[in-house]
């Protein structure tokens, strides 16, 4: 199975109330890049038994990344009322790394959602497990998820979220599964 490209070209499209979504891609890397031991992308897949097709990214490539999203959302945010939202438990970790990179203020709280119900393919039906304990009203929501699949779960948390009159409502994601 490949693994995700980097970046978003599904996510859902943002309102006029909903300002920036935060996809950000990075570029797929050439089989000549070297991670930051000096190894080479080409050696890593070929020792690996790995298709050059297929989608990998060394950890300074996703460090740096999420550092640029950082400045981006602290550049838009920086005099407002932030609030970052993620679904547990995929995001938790791109959460935190993008939160020491965020250099605002900001509230966080979590969901929980599941659309797969016991199976591992989307029922298509998402349901809350946790809801988040705040109100949103007056607050610019940031729902952060680290990896785009579908766009079901995020599309409706999207329209969930906007019927709380958040001031501002907008998404960061790291990577979209192709």
């Amino acid at each position: 199975a490949n693994a995700p490209k980097s970046g978003s070209q599904s996510a859902p499209k943002s309102s006029a109330q909903t300002g920036r979504s935060y996809p950000v891609r990075v570029n797929t890397p050439s089989v000549s890049e070297s991670n930051d031991s000096g190894l080479k992308l080409k050696d890593w897949l070929c020792e690996n038994n790995i298709s050059k097709d297929q989608y990998y990214y060394w950890r300074n490539q996703l460090k740096e990344t999420v550092a640029k999203l950082g400045a981006l959302v602290t550049e838009d945010y920086k005099d407002k009322n932030l609030f970052l939202i993620t679904v547990l438990k995929g995001a938790v970790v791109f959460l935190g790394d993008l939160m020491k990179e965020i250099k605002c203020p900001c509230e966080i709280d979590f969901m929980v959602t599941s659309s797969y119900g016991a199976g591992t393919v989307s029922s298509g039906n998402v349901k809350i497990v946790k809801d988040i304990d705040v109100p949103l009203e007056g607050k610019d929501v940031l729902i952060v998820e680290d990896i785009l699949d579908t766009g079901l779960t995020l599309s409706f948390l999207v329209d969930l979220l906007k019927s709380r009159n958040p001031k501002s409502i907008a998404i960061c994601t790291l990577l979209d599964k192709p």
